[in-house]
């Protein structure tokens, strides 16, 4: 990737040719060093492609880094960018052009969502010390925070939609009628030419703790925790009216990153 949009920011360009193919050769383990990795010639540990990753943005996606970030691991601890400096004056000297100009002329198709007012962390709720998980699949839950972004990974944006990086931050958090309840559910965000549904704006109340949406036919309902074990977890979550005073199950907390 970072070969890809840096070409095109510094002045070069990258063409597809019709009829061509690329292969990428692995090579198996067993003709290397007679190591066992899964099938593969060796391993990479996940922390180094993270941090990779990471220093690719920072230094070729201006504004957009953040959105990398929200979507990635955290850091071992103890472990840095390093020095961008250098690839940073590099890219001053050649004069390349800003990671929005790419998105406008090279991938006017790509979505990226926009950056402004984003919050990023996980909702917690501190009852049970459960957070919202994707679970694996488009019906999110609640399982135990373990603060390594990834399926607890949220980013709020600044019209309450509530996006999961894990999911390109094209999938948002959502509610839909089943078994005469209602569900919490992912589906796909608005664009931005389209109308923001109520069932996708998101409150978060800082003093009462809830985490709410008002419905398109009147009433709010609000999240509520539930010490119930399910399949995947040891606790649930559903979709209430919400209660005065709100119990403790309704209170929630951001854990912003």
């Amino acid at each position: 990737m970072e070969i890809g949009f840096r070409t095109w920011q510094c002045g070069g360009d990258i063409e597809f040719i019709q009829c061509s193919h690329v292969f990428h050769v692995f090579r198996n383990s067993a003709f290397w060093q007679g190591t066992n990795s899964g099938g593969v010639a060796y391993k990479v540990p996940a922390a180094d492609i993270t941090r990779n990753k990471l220093r690719t943005a920072a230094v070729w996606m201006d504004e957009y880094s953040k959105l990398v970030e929200y979507a990635s691991p955290p850091l071992t601890a103890g472990m840095t960018l390093g020095d961008l400096e250098p690839r940073k004056k590099l890219r001053e000297k050649l004069q390349c052009k800003p990671f929005r100009w790419y998105l406008d002329n090279v991938a006017p198709k790509m979505f990226a969502p926009e950056t402004k007012g984003l919050r990023a962390g996980a909702l917690r709720n501190p009852a049970i010390n459960g957070c919202l998980d994707t679970l694996g699949s488009n019906e999110p839950g609640l399982y135990p925070c373990h603060g390594q972004h990834g399926t607890q990974g949220l980013v709020m944006d600044g019209d309450g939609l509530i996006r999961v990086p894990l999911f390109m931050y094209e999938q948002c958090l959502s509610v839909r009628a089943r078994h005469g309840g209602q569900n919490l559910v992912l589906r796909s965000c608005p664009t931005s030419s389209e109308k923001r549904p109520a069932d996708m704006l998101w409150k978060l109340d800082e003093t009462s703790g809830t985490f709410s949406l008002e419905q398109s036919g009147g009433g709010k309902v609000c999240l509520e925790a539930m010490e119930h074990q399910t399949p995947k977890s040891p606790f649930d979550v559903k979709v209430v009216a919400c209660s005065s005073p709100p119990s403790r199950l309704q209170m929630w907390n951001w854990q912003a990153w």
